[in-house]
């Protein structure tokens, strides 16, 4: 983190991808379904976000690398920031914001 560049993000990504450490990556993407789904975060800080999937799966890396880039998979092809694809979300049943968006 004292290199220039590298934030907690990148880091994480490293940790996580090359180190082959659990640590669970946080972007824009799962903070978006996060959100959108209506899931409590006991703050608004990277690690609030972080320790919500840290504290609720066993500390496994290949599982959280899936996981993340399966979250990342769906956030960018259908709950997109500008005009998500709500009616075919297949996590419609589970999210708040996408049934406010599809009545």
């Amino acid at each position: 983190m004292n290199i220039y560049g590298i934030g907690e993000e990148t880091a994480d990504d490293i940790i996580l991808y090359a180190a082959k450490k659990p640590r669970f990556v946080m972007d824009t993407y799962t903070r978006r379904l996060v959100d959108r789904l209506g899931w409590k975060v006991g703050g608004n800080k990277y690690a609030d976000y972080q320790r919500l999937f840290e504290s609720k799966l066993d500390p496994n890396v290949d599982m959280w690398g899936d996981f993340h880039a399966q979250l990342d998979g769906h956030a960018a092809r259908v709950c997109a920031k500008n005009d998500p694809l709500c009616a075919e979300c297949v996590l419609l049943d589970l999210c708040p914001a996408g049934q406010a968006n599809t009545r």
